[in-house]
């Protein structure tokens, strides 16, 4: 049986990984910062495969990264290029 949510979740990291080996500067932190959070998702998720949506896999992630977003202490300008490169990898029709 395919798993939906975890092939999401590796579409985006490679998505990222990808983004990461042409990266300008200004984009290493939120590549940075996006990679691991992608990554902890497909590590400890819980769920039924079953009844899963790869749609729940951005939500999931994107929870965890406001959630860690929260704990930091990081600049506007740093939370709006998270998010910019998050929407814009979600967005991504390339594989």
């Amino acid at each position: 049986m395919s798993d939906p949510f975890i092939a999401r979740g590796e579409t985006l990291r490679q998505r990222l990984l990808n983004r990461e080996l042409n990266a300008d500067d200004h984009e290493l932190f939120p590549l940075g910062y996006l990679i691991p959070q992608v990554e902890l998702v497909l590590d400890r998720a819980e769920y039924d495969p079953a009844t899963i949506t790869a749609e729940a896999f951005d939500a999931t992630c994107w929870q965890l990264i406001e959630c860690s977003i929260g704990e930091d202490a990081m600049s506007v300008d740093d939370i709006n290029a998270i998010t910019a490169l998050w929407t814009s990898i979600c967005a991504d029709n390339a594989a």
